[in-house]
């Protein structure tokens, strides 16, 4: 193979792994993550309101969509457990509460096979 062509892919596989990072921080996934981090904090710190819902379903609605940041970021700032004491604290009727409780009971441990948590 020439070596001409192989820095060609090398450079053209280059261009593609930038561009997807890019896309991954600067596009919906790094907004919503973003996001989820801000809420995230706010409910840590007692300062969430009511009015925080419809930012935390968007949110997570639209980190959904990019399935391997979702678990990252879920392991990293536990998000779902941040969501559900904040669903607790203002809206412990919610049908959703149950569902969370169930899940935040069986942790994800490992993305793609490998153990995160230790």
């Amino acid at each position: 193979m020439e070596p001409g062509l192989l820095l060609g892919c090398v450079i053209v596989l280059l261009i593609i792994w930038l561009l997807r990072v890019k896309y991954v921080k600067y596009g919906g996934a790094g907004q919503a993550a973003k996001e989820l981090r801000l809420l995230t904090s706010s409910q840590r710190e007692g300062s969430s309101t009511p009015e925080d819902l419809p930012r935390w379903e968007d949110s997570q609605r639209r980190m959904e969509n990019y399935l391997s940041e979702y678990n990252k970021l879920n392991m990293e700032i536990r998000f779902t457990e941040a969501f559900l004491f904040y669903l607790e604290q203002h809206y412990p009727a919610d049908p959703r509460v149950g569902i969370l409780q169930e899940s935040a009971a069986h942790r994800k441990d490992s993305i793609w096979g490998f153990k995160v948590n230790r």
